[in-house]
């Protein structure tokens, strides 16, 4: 266990993935703010989590070793997947108010969410194992594609 988890504060690690997160949700939220529409808020978070991690690649491969190896003192996984949660809450609360203005279609709202979040995920892995792949084509695609589906 680290000395920081033993005197109850964030390990190092954790420190870093707190920053990086809320770092993204910072360069994020105004866009989603800024967007009258569901369909607009859906593109504006796929366009802002991408362009986020696009201009600080060192941060993202940093969580992405953390988030993979960072163990808890029981020796579980210390963000398992379910970590997501909070991206996920977001993206749900958005196309349901989608669906409630009567902008959006007839769906549930969870598996979509969940789906958006890891296609971002994928793009970004994809992007790691690949520098050379055109962020900005794969962004607009996986916005194509979900706006079509809402």
């Amino acid at each position: 266990m680290a000395l920081q988890e033993q005197r109850g504060g964030a390990s190092p690690d954790e420190q870093i993935v707190e920053k990086v997160y809320g770092d993204s949700w910072l360069a994020t939220k105004p866009r989603l703010d800024a967007e009258p529409t569901a369909a607009g808020k859906l593109r504006a978070f796929i366009e802002a989590e991408v362009a986020y991690y696009a201009a600080h690649r060192a941060r993202l491969l940093a969580i992405g070793s953390i988030v993979v190896n960072h163990r808890a003192a029981d020796g579980s996984l210390r963000y398992p997947p379910s970590a997501e949660a909070s991206v996920v809450r977001v993206l749900v609360d958005m196309l349901r108010a989608g669906q409630d203005s009567g902008e959006l279609g007839d769906f549930d709202p969870l598996p979509v969410a969940v789906t958006v979040s890891y296609a971002i995920t994928g793009a970004l892995e994809q992007w790691v194992l690949d520098p050379a792949i055109d962020l900005t084509a794969y962004c607009d695609q996986l916005i194509r594609m979900f706006q079509w589906a809402i």
